[in-house]
């Protein structure tokens, strides 16, 4: 198993931003600004796709790969980029 650890927070102001995250397309916590999870094993034996979404952002998306035998986790900052007001 593999730890993921992220902390979602607004590139510009460093504050926490409450977002819905997601692996390879399945909603796995919605409304949070931290989050850990220990993936299962099937999860960590080919590459998967985390997704984080929040209103008024624009999507961060990140494919990893883990090897079972050197990795022991994921940790990342996520910072949320903005939309551009549309005119």
């Amino acid at each position: 198993m593999v730890e993921l650890h992220l902390m979602i927070t607004d590139e510009a102001t460093g504050q926490p931003v409450e977002a819905t995250i997601s692996v390879d397309g399945q909603v796995i916590a919605r409304n949070v600004a931290e989050f850990k999870v220990r993936l299962p094993g099937h999860l960590t034996d080919r590459p998967v796709t985390v997704t984080v979404e929040a209103p008024g952002y624009e999507k961060w998306e990140v494919e990893a790969r883990w090897n079972i035998n050197h990795s022991r986790g994921f940790r990342a900052p996520v910072k949320l980029k903005k939309l551009e007001p549309q005119a």
